[in-house]
């Protein structure tokens, strides 16, 4: 959450198109680390037969993308759609202390139960 929160500084506060995709790109590459992360906690946070309703709440939540973050438009747009990338900054530090103050450690120091076809 840390790195989408930097990413997300970096592309309100980017001074040119190149340090813009760069910091979309470290966006890009945090987001889709949270989503497994996040898919990692239902398996800790809810029973067998919550899961499946976790995950599609989830899942349902991937599809969303607020307006205005088209980032073709790079010039002095950009710095009136800057606002929109320093939102996801307060959000990712909350969502981050929520992480370290609700979800339990896992009891299982070997990860999950594996199962073997042997």
């Amino acid at each position: 959450m840390v790195l989408f929160a930097a990413g997300s500084a970096g592309c309100a506060f980017a001074p040119n198109a190149e340090v813009f995709i760069a910091a979309r790109v470290l966006l890009g590459l945090a987001g889709a680390a949270m989503i497994v992360l996040a898919l990692s906690i239902v398996t800790v946070m809810f029973d067998e037969a919550e899961r499946p309703r976790a995950s599609a709440y989830g899942c349902g939540q991937l599809h969303r993308s607020p307006p205005g973050t088209d980032s073709r438009r790079l010039d002095p747009v950009q710095r009136l759609v800057g606002w929109i990338f320093l939102m996801n900054v307060p959000v990712a530090l909350v969502g981050l202390i929520a992480v370290v103050a609700l979800v339990p450690e896992s009891d299982r120091p070997n990860g999950p139960a594996s199962t073997s076809v042997a």
